[in-house]
């Protein structure tokens, strides 16, 4: 629990650390992330990174669970909006989490990287922890949109009869993994040459949201 009680008590710089952080790790990736220039832009030394941050690859961990946290945060607060604005609201959420998410998995997925991480969850129960972490997102991102198409049902907004959490379960998934798999798609076409074949991120988007709006079967 280490990591989520410190992210409970950040201090502003340590707030400011990783929001340059994730903004390196995220456009440049971990190996083009350079400290001394996190350092430089927060006229701060690189030791005072390495006094709240243990290493580099523990500011990327705590990076990739700062961003996923800001944004599930948005997905399950809890708000009196209405069904479309609270849908909205959620899709959006959840697609951002997944395209900044799959920023950081580009690098997860390299070899080095992957041994690095595991190095730093090995430490005390980090790697428990990391694991139950990302179930607890998932139950708290599905029973978020369980809660909205309940909503919308009891309004008459859209028509269901199934199990709610089952097909929450489905859309985060569908989210979660449409926007990283067409993304390596559309990196496999432009190596072969097949740019007529390739949809904008903007296009993808708008096609996911209206699947969506049809498979909940909105009034």
């Amino acid at each position: 629990m280490y990591i989520l009680e410190k992210l409970k008590s950040l201090s502003d710089l340590e707030i400011d650390i990783l929001e340059e952080s994730k903004k390196s790790f995220m456009g440049k990736g971990f190996h083009n992330t350079n400290l001394d220039e996190i350092a430089k832009t927060l006229d701060i030394g690189k030791g005072t990174i390495y006094r709240h941050f243990e290493s580099k690859i523990s500011l990327f961990l705590f990076s990739v669970i700062y961003v996923i946290n800001k944004e599930v945060s948005i997905v399950t607060k809890q708000e009196s909006k209405t069904f479309r604005s609270s849908l909205d609201d959620y899709i959006d959420s959840m697609i951002n989490i997944s395209l900044k998410a799959g920023k950081f998995i580009r690098d997860i997925m390299s070899g080095d990287v992957i041994f690095l991480l595991k190095q730093e969850l090995s430490k005390g129960e980090r790697n428990d922890f990391f694991i139950q972490y990302m179930i607890d997102l998932k139950e708290k991102a599905t029973t978020a949109f369980s809660d909205i198409l309940e909503q919308g049902i009891n309004e008459g907004h859209i028509n269901l009869n199934c199990n709610l959490k089952i097909v929450s379960e489905i859309i985060f998934v569908l989210i979660n993994n449409y926007l990283h798999m067409s993304n390596k798609l559309n990196l496999s076409l432009v190596n072969h040459n097949k740019k007529s074949d390739f949809f904008t991120q903007e296009e993808k988007i708008k096609e996911l949201k209206s699947f969506i709006y049809r498979a909940i079967n909105i009034n």
